[in-house]
């Protein structure tokens, strides 16, 4: 049982950060879209959205650094 929980602890760490970064670029994508199109209104707050672009670009950041890490290995 430890065996497979080990094993499956190994697979979520590596692929995390890739999930990671394909939902940050999404919702940069949204961001984006948001703030040349108004009228998509995907996010109607604007500290909402400093927050999110913040977010999402510390966690490209910290997904990056993690598949490096794990690369080295």
């Amino acid at each position: 049982m430890k065996k497979y929980l080990k094993r499956f602890a190994e697979l979520f760490l590596t692929v995390l950060p890739h999930i990671n970064i394909a939902m940050s670029i999404v919702m940069l994508t949204l961001w984006v879209t948001d703030r040349f199109n108004r009228a998509m209104a995907f996010l109607n707050n604007n500290l909402t959205k400093g927050m999110l672009f913040v977010w999402c670009f510390l966690i490209i950041i910290q997904s990056v650094e993690a598949i490096v890490r794990h690369r080295r290995r």
